[in-house]
């Protein structure tokens, strides 16, 4: 007999059925219903694969969960089913549960207050939460191997924005370049209001300032493979970091350091959350019309273009074009904002 297909695509951006990352089990999601009595708090703090692990208070005691979605869970959010930083209502299995693992199964997951997302790589009509409900996003790059990609970061800067988190710049591997030269091309970023900070790892210069960013406050750390993303987290969190990231890779059965996420405690007060290397950025829910509205820099020539409804790609009368030409706006900061416009639809 032939196996039944069901077609999802339908229901567009706003599927009820959802499933997690790399997951292939779908979950059908409900609005509301009622939940039981021994349902308790709980806190996604890991997803390695379709391994999803929830902090919570159990018994007096704070544990670690390793959960599963139930076939129909509450939820009202867009994108992934479940995110390191959902807050979510678990019920305990304790009839399966032993003394080193307890199992439980997510019934509900909580509305996000904040969020960093991007366009699913897999379905460019999927949105894929990276991290939830945090208070900023560390987009940590490097000077050299691989050198700044400033696309990338107008990609990471907007789409906190879209996500109510504050962004911030972090430029790693300060020892093999020029600090001025950065220095000036990163002024811009005062008009965005988005701190930048020039930081070696290596000599361990500049950590101490970037690091009271992030106390008392949660901040997901994104940025591309072979920045020195893991070497920082070593200094903020120390030895329990390589010790996860080992069990992970092993848990992973081989895959690649950067294919979990994980949310870190950083011992003088707060956490971080370690994402995945990022490749490639697609911006979700932003269209060509609202663009130039994430380009602040740009707010105070736009208003003297001709046409009211100016792209500033094609138009004649353009002050933003304008700006270019006379060194008022960074070629590269627009050469951006056209890379964006032309990946965006109408």
């Amino acid at each position: 007999m032939k196996q039944a297909y069901f077609d999802d695509s339908k229901f567009g951006k706003r599927s009820p059925i959802r499933k997690t990352k790399t997951s292939t089990k779908r979950t059908l999601t409900k609005s509301d219903g009622v939940l039981p009595d021994d349902a308790i708090d709980g806190k996604v703090i890991s997803v390695v694969g379709n391994q999803i692990s929830v902090e919570c208070f159990f018994n007096d005691s704070l544990i670690s969960v390793d959960c599963t979605a139930a076939g129909r869970v509450i939820s009202d959010n867009s994108g992934t089913l479940v995110a390191v930083g959902d807050l979510v209502k678990i019920i305990i299995d304790e009839k399966h549960s032993h003394d080193d693992k307890t199992f439980g199964t997510i019934l509900k997951i909580e509305t996000r207050k904040t969020k960093i997302s991007r366009i699913d790589p897999a379905n460019k009509n999927r949105e894929q939460i990276i991290a939830s409900n945090i208070d900023k996003v560390l987009i940590f790059v490097s000077a050299f191997d691989p050198p700044v990609n400033p696309r990338l970061i107008d990609r990471f800067v907007i789409s906190c924005m879209l996500g109510k988190v504050k962004p911030i710049v972090c430029i790693n591997k300060m020892d093999l370049a020029e600090e001025d030269v950065f220095i000036e091309y990163f002024e811009f970023m005062k008009d965005l209001s988005v701190p930048v900070y020039f930081i070696s790892v290596l000599e361990n210069t500049g950590i101490d300032k970037l690091k009271s960013e992030l106390i008392g406050f949660e901040t997901a750390v994104l940025g591309p493979s072979g920045a020195g993303k893991s070497s920082l987290l070593n200094k903020l969190i120390g030895d329990e970091y390589q010790a996860v990231k080992e069990v992970s890779l092993s848990t992973s059965k081989g895959m690649h350091t950067t294919s979990f996420s994980r949310r870190f405690r950083i011992p003088e007060a707060g956490f971080v959350i370690d994402t995945p290397g990022i490749r490639e950025f697609g911006i979700w829910d932003l269209n060509q019309d609202e663009l130039t509205l994430f380009f602040k820099d740009f707010e105070k020539f736009y208003l003297d273009c001709k046409f009211s409804a100016c792209t500033h790609t094609h138009e004649p009368g353009c002050a933003v074009k304008s700006a270019v030409e006379n060194g008022l706006i960074q070629q590269d900061r627009y050469d951006s904002y056209m890379s964006l416009f032309a990946s965006m639809q109408k």
